[in-house]
């Protein structure tokens, strides 16, 4: 087929470098950075790999994905940096970076975040409270308190309301839990659960609320087993609208850590525990019904690895781990009943001024996976001696010819494809979202790096046949 035949047929830190001081950012705070795009593959995938240097050294840090977007959130850093959320798109570009709190004399002790395709939830804990606060469509909605003392804070979505929860610290009630719409106004059923959950005595632990359409909110959470605190149980309990508790049950009943949970898209939790009962101290995946706790997979060990995982809402999830060898931290993906679908790879990229590289989840979950594939990885540089740079990292699936930026290759790909190969620059002003150096990755459809007259037959082929 000719080009004007087609153009007529019709998108451990921690582990790293241990006892290290974090010092000043290499640019002030607001600067603008350079994003560096190339083209990164895993298996037989081709990604778009960005990597946005921040203009703040940050600890407290939590990263969340949805459809086509990213968000980072900040909490905590040298002083003079406020709580922070920016928002990426998986093309790596910075949609907005908006502060939610200026205030700077409060020693963060954890925070969560999650995203819609147009909104942000993020929540804090810190010694004079713990707060939740929106971000939508870009705009910073006003703080809201949860409670007046330090604990743990989860927030959840479903798309159409989000939840904020607040537990505080040694105390295993009150636990509060306040619904919003989307325009950050408070919703029925919210309410603090008066009593202690299920007649328990011993301290509750991570609680988080998980949203799930058509059905009451759930809490699960980690409750101490005895007076050991090396062991904890799993369990969970539906949120009525007067605040009220559904029966608690168990999801499992004993564990080192109650790892992390998220509903996945058939209704399922997904959880990761550390160190089952004759386990070897590495986390295992779990599958569980989310009305009962009953199991829904085989307990699976996760091989090699020393980092929480990152967990998307299709029930795919990434994990790491710290490679001394490669002075980096490397990454590995599971499909939802944890078989493993790529090896470790290592995507973080090289520089010769910072030969040291990875991600810290003490301090937050600094990996997000989306819906969609993409991956959001925040991770720090170090010379040796001090972090220096901390980046977010973006990695977007190419689907090859997907000129339009959509994530699939259509007939609607095929007037971008040839604007894009006649055109350069009348291609970059009609999509403004694609970065320039993303359209010969995207672009590329024969493997030789370039969009080219050679893309055109191979293009035309996997238009009508499939790739």
């Amino acid at each position: 087929m000719t080009l004007t035949t087609l153009a007529c047929s019709c998108r451990a830190v921690s582990r790293l470098i241990p006892a290290i001081a974090v010092v000043a950012a290499f640019l002030p705070h607001g600067a603008q950075a350079q994003v560096r795009r190339d083209m990164f593959q895993i298996g037989a995938q081709r990604y778009l790999r960005s990597q946005i240097p921040l203009a703040d050294p940050t600890e407290g840090h939590h990263v969340a994905a949805t459809q086509g977007f990213g968000v980072l959130f900040y909490a905590s850093g040298p002083d003079g940096i406020p709580k922070t959320v920016v928002r990426y798109d998986a093309f790596g570009t910075v949609q907005y970076t908006r502060v939610v709190a200026e205030q700077l004399d409060e020693w963060v002790w954890g925070q969560d975040a999650v995203c819609t395709p147009t909104h942000d939830w993020v929540a804090w804990s810190t010694n004079l409270g713990m707060y939740a606060a929106q971000v939508a469509d870009g705009n910073a909605c006003p703080i809201v308190q949860l409670a007046a003392t330090y604990g743990s804070v989860s927030v959840a979505t479903d798309g159409a309301r989000f939840a904020a929860l607040a537990r505080e610290t040694f105390s295993p009630c009150p636990i509060t839990v306040r619904f919003f719409d989307s325009q950050s106004a408070e919703v029925p059923g919210s309410g603090s659960v008066s009593g202690c959950v299920g007649g328990m005595t011993n301290i509750l632990w991570d609680p988080q609320i998980l949203l799930r359409t058509g059905a009451a909110p759930l809490v699960t959470y980690r409750e101490q087993q005895a007076a050991a605190w090396t062991r904890y149980a799993t369990r969970a309990f539906t949120l009525q609208p007067d605040g009220t508790i559904g029966p608690k049950f168990t999801i499992v009943p004993s564990a080192r850590s109650g790892g992390m949970h998220l509903m996945v898209t058939d209704g399922s939790i997904q959880a990761f525990l550390l160190d089952q009962p004759g386990g070897n101290g590495n986390y295992v995946q779990q599958r569980f019904d989310s009305s009962t706790g009953a199991p829904l997979s085989a307990m699976t060990p996760i091989p090699d690895d020393d980092g929480a995982a990152a967990i998307s809402s299709s029930g795919r999830f990434i994990m790491h781990r710290y490679d001394a060898q490669l002075s980096a931290s490397v990454f590995r993906m599971f499909d939802i009943d944890g078989a493993p679908v790529t090896d470790w790879f290592a995507p973080l990229p090289e520089d010769e001024l910072f030969p040291q590289r990875g991600v810290d989840p003490f301090y937050g979950r600094p990996v997000a996976l989306g819906p969609d594939g993409a991956i959001y990885i925040f991770y720090v540089e170090s010379d040796g001696a001090a972090v220096i740079r901390s980046s977010m990292l973006v990695l977007r699936p190419v689907v090859p010819g997907d000129l339009d930026g959509d994530g699939r290759l259509t007939n609607f790909d095929i007037d971008p494809f040839v604007l894009a190969l006649t055109n350069r620059e009348a291609y970059i002003a009609a999509f403004p979202h694609i970065p320039p150096e993303a359209i010969d990755i995207l672009g590329d459809m024969n493997g030789d790096g370039l969009l080219t007259n050679f893309d055109i037959d191979p293009f035309v082929e996997a238009l009508v046949n499939g790739p």
